[in-house]
């Protein structure tokens, strides 16, 4: 997916507790057997996401297919992926070893709805965590999305509710 953001923007507001975000899931971070999301879909820092807000679900589609998609490459959004920003804190806070999430706006010249999930190690959100986080917990949020199965023209054909 796109990461950061277009030459000179410097956007990094936090999103809200209440605004929905969504994650676009291909292979490797998608599992055909279950229909989910893989345990390691969220195990990246600074996961790319794309805001719901003031959205339809096909722009959001659409916006998700534009980042990843393109063409030459084998890549093709299978599902997309809905959580509260609220929830990936909780289930970060919850978690053996706390991690606390911010999302923020990363908009970007493809995608303007662009936003990334940023792990800190302290409350204060000061100390960004290094390195990968665990697939235990990557699993957890995995788990916790509202995911919309796709054509691969991008067409919503199932829904599965979260699974925790």
């Amino acid at each position: 997916m796109s990461e950061g953001n277009p030459a000179g923007a410097n956007h990094t507001a936090a999103l809200g507790d209440n605004e929905v975000v969504a994650r676009a899931l291909f292979t490797p971070e998608w599992d055909e057997n279950v229909k989910r999301g893989s345990p390691g879909c969220f195990k990246r820092n600074n996961t790319s996401v794309t805001r719901h807000k003031g959205l339809t679900m096909e722009e959001v589609i659409a916006y998700l297919k534009g980042d990843v998609e393109s063409p030459g490459k084998n890549v093709v959004v299978r599902a997309v992926g809905l959580i509260t920003v609220r929830d990936v804190k909780e289930i970060g806070v919850a978690y053996q070893d706390p991690v606390h999430f911010e999302v923020l706006e990363k908009p970007t010249a493809k995608n303007p709805a662009h936003a990334e999930v940023t792990p800190y190690l302290d409350a204060e959100r000061t100390k960004l965590k290094p390195g990968d986080l665990s697939r235990g917990l990557s699993r957890q949020i995995s788990q916790s999305l509202d995911i919309y199965l796709l054509t691969p023209e991008g067409e919503v054909i199932e829904r599965s509710p979260p699974q925790r």
